[in-house]
């Protein structure tokens, strides 16, 4: 899927493809010219943007087994997020921040039942993982999740 001309892809990681590009290109110029072709640069942006839907499983003491788990994500140009977090029980909202530098997505899962789940999952290619505390009382979950299929 390309994201050219996506708006949720940030002016400044699209700056950096192209100028890293530039700079591959003119120390690589006896490689083949489809070695930088703009399909592969592309593919470095959606690595940097978290949007779209996830797909997998949340585990641990408050979950018997591993639950199925859908995460609907939309990060801004300044890396603010925001989604749901559903599981066959229900959903709840999420708003966090997105780090491009370091690939970590923190924030706070808020369900209607008053519990508050800190967040903090690392991007890695098409897959998102970590855990999760729920801060009143301290109970832990990992999460596990791939991009889901466009």
């Amino acid at each position: 899927m390309c994201l050219c001309g996506k708006s949720s892809v940030s002016s400044a990681a699209a700056g950096f493809v192209v100028i890293a590009g530039a700079v591959v290109a003119s120390h690589n110029q006896d490689k083949p010219a489809d070695s930088f072709a703009p399909s592969r640069m592309v593919a470095v942006d959606r690595l940097a943007d978290v949007s779209g839907e996830w797909e997998g499983t949340v585990s641990g003491e408050a979950f018997p087994e591993d639950v199925p788990l859908l995460v609907t994500l939309m990060m801004g140009d300044d890396g603010e997020v925001t989604g749901t977090f559903e599981i066959p029980d229900g959903e709840a909202p999420f708003q966090g921040q997105f780090d491009e530098e370091s690939g970590v997505l923190t924030g706070a899962v808020t369900p209607d039942d008053g519990s508050n789940w800190e967040v903090e999952l690392t991007l890695d290619g098409d897959e998102l993982s970590g855990d999760a505390t729920e801060t009143n009382s301290g109970i832990e979950a990992h999460i596990d999740l791939e991009r889901a299929d466009d």
